[in-house]
């Protein structure tokens, strides 16, 4: 049901002055209300009762209030053209009277003491986080091969992403931001499960099971591939690399030692006992 009152010509001067009953803007009422007075009533309903409720994984949630960052917001010049707009149209109001208005407001706030408030979230701060890690091989151990470690799916979020966030959330005047929806946890990329990881690892530990042989006439020296799996540093484009000042230090050690035999010993007497074969080169 509607209810309509005098136009604009035939209401009372004092009457015409106040929004109808149960107009709200941004979610406050201010009905009753003259322009100043919705104006005081809405910046004072943000800079004494704004909150912010940070939606989190698990159902958790964790609340900024605006208090503790300064929070407070300018009212446009609008008011006034809801409220000729209302006795315009006669001050409709009643349950079937829509008289919900939303304007955007200038927001202010202590962006230092908002920074600290994020930091300090347990989100982000606190003790029960888990560091979310991808599937990766395991680093060398002697006499053990190389294997998958598990990836772990933890809680813990992107710092500078949650704080853009959380910070355009204020600028908005949201009363809520779900920080999981937002993107704002870091997830796995690489499971245990992944291929190209599984074919590095036995790769890796292809490395380590085999030997080469270096001849030297009647001599014969075996690098073993326990040093070898020594010398793997990571991957790249699923293929082992390896730290080439170890290989140099090792080179020239032999050398230093082999000095007439890299002279005199032709490359094809360098050979391995896998299909990898490594050649050393004169310098």
């Amino acid at each position: 049901r509607k209810y309509s009152y005098p136009s604009v010509g035939q209401c009372i001067k004092k009457f015409c002055k106040g929004f109808v009953s149960g107009t709200k803007v941004n979610g406050v009422g201010v009905g009753g209300l003259t322009v100043d007075e919705a104006k005081a009533r809405i910046e004072g309903f943000y800079a004494g009762e704004y909150n912010l409720t940070i939606r989190e994984r698990g159902g958790r949630q964790e609340t900024i209030a605006g208090t503790d960052i300064g929070y407070k917001v300018e009212v446009p010049e609008g008011l006034k053209a809801i409220l000729d707009a209302q006795n315009a149209a006669g001050r409709v109001s009643g349950p079937d009277a829509d008289n919900s208005h939303t304007m955007a407001m200038t927001v202010t706030y202590s962006q230092e003491a908002l920074g600290a408030r994020i930091k300090a979230l347990t989100l982000i701060s606190g003790s029960g986080i888990t560091v979310t890690s991808d599937a990766r091989i395991s680093s060398y151990e002697e006499g053990q091969p190389f294997s998958i470690i598990p990836a772990v799916q933890g809680n813990n979020v992107d710092e500078a992403k949650t704080t853009e966030v959380i910070t355009a959330a204020v600028k908005a005047g949201q009363n809520s931001v779900d920080v999981d929806s937002a993107g704002c946890y870091y997830q796995v990329n690489i499971w245990e499960t992944d291929e190209n990881l599984i074919a590095l690892c036995s790769r890796m530990n292809q490395y380590r099971d085999m030997s080469v042989n270096y001849v030297f006439g009647s001599e014969k020296e075996t690098l073993g591939g326990e040093t070898i799996a020594t010398w793997i540093t990571g991957s790249q484009d699923g293929v082992p690399t390896v730290d080439l000042e170890k290989i140099t230090a090792f080179v020239t050690e032999m050398a230093s030692r082999r000095a007439r035999d890299f002279a005199e010993t032709p490359k094809s007497s360098y050979n391995s006992s896998s299909q990898d074969r490594v050649w050393i080169l004169n310098n």
